[in-house]
Order: structure tokens, then C-alpha cells, then sequence
């Protein structure tokens, strides 16, 4: 089924904001709506945003200051059937919505067709421009269909998970570098506890010969003593002739005494003289060398245990590489079958690309061309395109607007801060349109009566407005004719 698309071909305001009375037929594609400031242009663009795009369009205040009552009527045409969009405003803040045709159609559930035709009715196509390159991604992501939101946060997750596991990688490498083992380590520990205990047993060895010649000594202090003895009695018996007989005796055991210690002296240093002391230092040197080596043993396992970690780590940055490359091949191959509004529109991180660069590397001409694309592809219905602003662009700047309306075939609706509007344009001064652009447009149904005259909108809302004759009831099926 042909796709239908709409624009504005006439349209009626009556106190909505700062307009008084507008009654205007406007061009097919670039309708220039000029006047100084706070004058009511901003209100006619607002007017056509509030009659089609519904009550999330209207001012919180719509009526103008004093009025009691004020409508929006818009002809909407181009596709078949034309339709009449009214909207009425009253002064208790209510209003009334109705869409009806010169085919005696009166819509049901006028709004439901709003929403279906005008979803992006207030789209400005320079806007898009402006938009933070985050926006411009999502806007252009619903425009052509795609919506990589799980795909992006499931790749942010194997990113951020490689990331971290890439930087373990390079810990555990780099730990393993620091490491330096001598040559000649041997692969196991020494066992130092062994070493202890030989040193412990060569100890004893040594007590005991130290015993043994601290023995040597005892005696040798008793061969003194008795020697002392002897050489006393000896004096003794010299001054004591007469006590000589007692003391014979006496002298008889010290020497005997003295036979005994001699011997026992002289078989104990029999004994010490083959004694031999083993060496303690040397031990001593092999547990300080044996530690020494035990810690190169450790730093060689460790850097082993660090090199079998960077090599499983690796492999799993590997295997999260694959599927980060297997999320992007998917991105890439759904990107490929994308219907895009302008060729060489794609995305990239954080936003747009263009011809592969980002969009605000664009040129200006380029970011315009591509917005007004943009605009045409979001309002296939309603080819509506409210530019506020237009009074930014210079002379120049304005002609690249119109011829883009043009090729794009969009109804563009240019706000510009003028006192002469053009030969073709809108002039606006103190809410009221004193220049209306009043060309013929194709297509108005005969029982309209053309164009609608500003005298003539109550009769002509009146009479389409109730469109289906009194006590028959609305054809609901006819409004499928809208929503497809």
C-alpha cells in the first residue's frame, strides 16, 4: 500500500498565545513566517506543534491575554482523504479535538490518529545539529531500527573484564621480571632443619671434649695440691724428728695418693691428646648459604606460579577478544542492513559518523543536509518541519535551508526576525498576519470551498466539522484508513 504523507495546506489560529487572527495558506516547501520580536511568529509555529501533536504540544496557557476563546484549524492534504484538524481552547482550560474530511468522515478517536501521523511533528531538523553526540546516536538508533543497548552493555562488560584481565597480565609479568634467580639454583630446597641438627650434634661432640679437658685440669690442680702436701710434711718432718715415726705413715699414703693422680693424670691426658675438635664455623657458613639458596629456590617457584597466571590470563583476554569481536561482527552486519535516511551516515563510539568521521567534524552544509534528511525520514506521515531559530542562519545559510525543504520534499516552517517576510513568506506584526501567503494548492476538496477565508473558518469548521449527518453513527472503520 502507498505510503500516505501529509503536509499543512491551509491553516486558521485564533487567539492562541500571542496571535489574535492568522489565516494563511502556505507553500509547499519552505514557508518563511517573519516579524520583529514578540510579535506572534513563535505562537504560529507553536499553534501548528499544539493542533497536531496533541495536548504534550499545547501551552500550559494557550489562550491569548483577555480572550475567552480561541481554535486552530488546519487542512492537512497532499495524501487522500484531505483531512480538517480543528482544535478548540476554551477559557476553562479545556479543549476539543476533532478531524474530520469533505468525504463526510468524522474521526472517532481523533487523537489516536494524530499520534499515528505526527509522532515527531515538533521535530527541528536544525536541532539535531545541536544535539549532544550521545542524543544524536540514540535519535538516528530509533530512526533506522536498531538497538544495541544490551549488545553495548554486554561489550562494556567483557571490555571492562579483558581490561582487568589484561592488567593482571601485565602484574604478573612484570612481577615475574623483577625476580632474578642466580645460575646454578637447584630445583628444591635445602633442608635446613638437617643442617641444624648435625650442627646441634657437633656441638655436644664439643662439650663433651671440653669436659674431658676441664677434667685434665681438675686433676692437675689435685697433682699441685698434693704436691703442696708433701713438700709441707717434708718441712714438717724436719722440724719434728721426734714425730717423724707418726708421720712416715702419713707421708707413705700422700705419696701412693700422689702415684694414683699422677696416673690418673697422665692416662686423662692420654685421652685429650688424641681428642680432635670438628668444625662449628664451617656448618655455620653452609645453613647461612643453604637459606640463601632456599630463597632463590622460592623466588623461582614464585616467578613460575606468576608466568603460569600471565599465560591462563592471556588466554582469556584472548577468548574475551573473540567475543567482543563476535558482538561488534553482529553490530557491524545489522549496520550493513540498515535502511539509513542519508548514505554514509554510521555509528560510532559515544555518537555519529559521517563519511567516517565524527558529525561535528562535518562541514555545516553536511550536518544541515543530513538533519533535514533525518527530518524527512522521522516524519513520513506529516512532512512538518517547525525550525524556531532560522533567524541564526544568514542569507546564505537560508537559501541551503530552502533548497533542502525542497529536495526533501519537508513543508519547513522558517522563523526569521524581519519586518518583510518576501514576496512568498509570512508577516506577522502584533499577533496578527498582516502579509499571509495565499497561493493555490492542489487538491482541496470542491466541498470545502477552496482555500479557507479567514470569514469563513467558523462556517467551514461547522460544517465538516460534524461531518457524518445527525443520528448516524461514525464509521470506525474508516480510521484504519490513517493509522496503517
Amino acid at each position: 500500500m502507498e505510503e500516505k504523507s501529509y503536509r499543512v495546506l491551509h491553516l486558521m489560529v485564533e487567539n492562541y498565545k500571542r496571535i489574535k487572527a492568522a489565516d494563511v495558506t502556505p507553500s509547499r516547501n519552505a514557508v518563511i513566517v517573519a516579524g520583529r520580536n514578540k510579535q506572534g511568529k513563535t505562537s504560529l509555529l507553536d499553534a501548528i506543534a499544539a493542533v497536531l501533536g496533541g495536548k504534550k504540544q499545547m501551552a500550559s496557557k494557550p489562550l491569548r491575554a483577555g480572550a475567552s476563546d480561541g481554535q486552530i484549524v488546519c487542512v492537512l492534504g497532499d495524501a487522500k482523504p484531505e483531512l480538517l484538524v480543528k482544535r478548540v481552547m476554551t477559557e476553562d482550560g479545556k479543549t476539543l479535538l476533532e478531524i474530520t474530511s469533505a468525504e463526510g468522515y468524522k474521526a472517532p478517536s481523533p487523537q489516536a490518529i494524530l499520534d499515528s501521523l505526527c509522532s515527531a511533528i515538533s521535530f527541528d531538523p536544525l536541532s539535531f545539529c545541536r544535539m549532544e553526540p550521545q542524543k544524536q546516536s540514540e535519535t538516528l538508533r530509533r530512526l533506522v531500527g536498531l538497538d544495541f543497548s544490551e549488545m553495548e552493555k554486554q561489550r562494556k562488560t567483557l571490555y571492562d573484564e579483558r581490561t582487568e584481565v589484561n592488567r593482571v597480565v601485565k602484574s604478573h609479568a612484570a612481577q615475574a621480571a623483577a625476580i632474578k634467580i642466580p645460575d646454578g639454583t637447584p630445583s628444591a630446597e635445602v633442608s635446613v632443619a638437617e643442617l641444624m641438627a648435625e650442627q646441634q650434634r657437633r656441638q655436644e661432640h664439643n662439650r663433651r671434649n671440653q669436659s674431658a679437658r676441664d677434667a685434665v685440669a681438675v686433676r692437675t690442680a689435685t697433682v699441685v695440691a698434693k704436691q703442696a702436701l708433701v713438700d709441707r710434711l717434708e718441712d714438717e718432718m724436719a722440724d719434728m724428728e721426734l714425730r717423724l715415726s707418726k708421720m712416715a705413715s702419713a707421708r707413705e699414703d700422700a705419696w701412693r695418693e700422689l702415684d694414683q693422680a699422677v696416673i690418673a693424670r697422665d692416662a686423662q691426658e692420654a685421652t685429650v691428646k688424641v681428642l680432635e675438635d670438628q668444625n662449628v664455623a664451617e656448618i655455620q657458613a653452609r645453613i647461612v648459604e643453604s637459606q640463601k639458596t632456599n630463597e632463590m629456590v622460592r623466588l623461582a617457584a614464585a616467578k613460575a606460579s606468576h608466568l603460569q597466571q600471565a599465560e591462563k590470563s592471556t588466554a582469556r583476554a584472548a577468548s574475551l577478544t573473540e567475543q567482543i569481536d563476535a558482538i561488534d561482527a553482529s553490530k557491524a552486519q545489522q549496520l550493513a542492513g540498515a535502511k539509513w535516511p542519508v548514505e554514509g551516515l554510521s555509528f560510532g563510539e559515544g555518537g555519529i559518523l559521517y563519511n567516517g568521521l565524527p558529525f561535528d567534524q562535518a562541514s555545516g552544509a553536511e550536518q544541515t543536509e543530513v538533519s533535514f534528511a533525518m527530518a524527512a525520514a522521522m516524519n513520513p506521515h506529516v512532512r512538518v518541519a517547525l525550525i524556531r531559530d532560522a533567524f541564526l542562519l544568514d542569507s546564505e545559510q537560508l537559501e541551503v535551508v530552502k533548497g533542502l525543504a525542497e529536495k526533501y520534499d519537508v513543508q519547513a516552517w522558517l522563523e526569521i526576525v524581519d519586518d518583510k517576510a518576501g514576496p512568498c513568506g509570512i508577516l506577522i506584526e502584533d499577533g496578527t498576519v498582516i502579509q499571509p501567503h495565499t497561493v493555490e494548492y492542489a487538491g482541496t476538496p470542491e466541498d470545502a470551498g477552496g482555500p479557507l477565508p479567514s470569514a469563513a473558518a467558523d462556517d467551514y469548521a461547522e460544517r465538516h466539522g460534524t461531518g457524518v449527518p445527525e443520528g448516524e453513527p461514525a464509521d470506525e472503520n474508516n480510521e484504519a484508513l490513517f493509522m496503517e
